[in-house]
């Protein structure tokens, strides 16, 4: 379960998230929308624990995560999914080492690692791209890519900032299938996208922002 009450964060003067509150419970599908600048990124971020709140309380399986310290926040982060636009895959690293990173900063044994990275890379549909390079990926196989690195520790739940922002509507598309099916095998999926005809795709609940503050928690609008 996830709740979150009176969230509020600002950066200097702007108050980017103004007393948010809104619950999740496991397996839901949530897509958090509004324009640019409402909140969604930030939302995310206080989620990872990336920043803390001004105030607030953020609580996921009990645990209060604007709380954590930097350790605990390390540690959380590995039973969590994170993927974002910019995908934050190593240049260096095939896509199967890219995936097997996540793995091995966790301390997994090689031989688990040779058994959850291809599992992971066929969820995605990437298993005969595994030795390419990123600069040698189109954009959705780039996303691909980074939805198989954070679901290859079995996360219970995925958080996904504007996963499609950067893909045409045909590359979208089969990125949403992919989080779909995620989610029909139990899952969390909590994804912002400012993408209307992606979040009529999805259908499901909806969470709108504008300047911070929540105005629809609901069913999609149609």
């Amino acid at each position: 379960m996830i709740h979150i009450e009176h969230l509020t964060k600002s950066f200097g003067t702007r108050v980017v998230l103004d007393g948010f509150s809104a619950d999740i419970t496991p397996g839901e599908f949530v897509c958090i929308t509004g324009p640019s600048g409402a909140g969604k990124s930030t939302l995310m971020h206080l989620m990872i624990g990336q920043h803390k709140p001004d105030s607030g309380s953020l609580v996921i399986d009990d645990n209060h995560i604007e709380q954590m310290d930097f350790d605990t926040v390390q540690m959380y982060r590995r039973h969590i999914g994170i993927v974002f636009q910019d995908y934050k895959l190593l240049p260096n690293k095939t896509v199967y080492e890219n995936v097997a990173f996540a793995l091995e900063v966790c301390g997994e044994s090689l031989e688990t690692i040779h058994t959850l990275v291809p599992k992971a890379l066929d969820q995605v549909g990437l298993l005969r791209r595994q030795n390419q390079y990123p600069s040698e990926l189109s954009g959705g196989e780039a996303q691909r890519t980074a939805i198989a690195r954070a679901l290859v520790h079995n996360p219970k739940m995925i958080l996904l900032d504007e996963p499609t922002g950067n893909l045409d509507k045909t590359a979208a598309k089969s990125i949403v299938d992919i989080l779909r099916a995620i989610n029909e095998a139990g899952t969390t999926v909590i994804m912002t996208t400012h993408n209307s005809d992606i979040i009529q795709y999805i259908g499901g609940r909806m969470i709108v922002l504008e300047n911070g503050v929540k105005t629809y928690d609901g069913p999609v609008k149609t």
